[in-house]
């Protein structure tokens, strides 16, 4: 139940972000003319954005995933008495 309210707030916080990257990408078009990093520092930023979706994801994922559990047999031999 968790994974899935991570992965919407997660999903919501992304959109959000890529929302206003696409507006800036946007006035890119329209003002590459006055400098010639615009657009490389652009791209970099949406390469940066894409690999911290990514990242967040997977961190979303491990986290809920399920954590190991020892065997009795494991337990018994770790029990000091």
């Amino acid at each position: 139940m968790t994974f899935w309210i991570g992965f919407a707030l997660y999903s919501a916080v992304m959109a959000f972000v890529w929302g206003f990257f696409l507006v800036a990408r946007m006035h890119v078009f329209k003002f590459r003319e006055y400098s010639v990093h615009v657009e490389p520092a652009t791209r970099f930023l949406a390469l940066f954005l894409l690999v911290l979706t990514a990242v967040g994801y997977v961190a979303i994922y491990n986290l809920d995933s399920p954590k190991k559990t020892e065997t009795v047999a494991e337990q018994a031999t770790k029990e000091e008495y």
